[in-house]
């Protein structure tokens, strides 16, 4: 549920590997997927979603899209 109501408030999803739930459910075209407790992975994966506005706008339409 806390990754549905992420993508229909336009919330990027950056989720570990294996950790059960987002990455079973989600398409890989709107999130990102870190190794399980890497914390730096899962930093600059969200310095590179606020830093890039292009990508930014990409993967949030496709989350919106997809809320549908």
């Amino acid at each position: 549920i806390v990754s549905l109501e992420a993508m229909i408030n336009s919330v990027p999803l950056i989720c570990f590997e294996d950790s059960g739930g987002t990455e079973e459910l989600m398409d890989l075209s709107y999130r990102f997927v870190v190794p399980y407790t890497d914390n730096e992975k899962m930093a600059q994966k969200a310095h590179d979603f606020f830093s890039q506005p292009k990508l930014k706008s990409e993967l949030l339409k496709k989350a919106l899209k997809r809320s549908d």
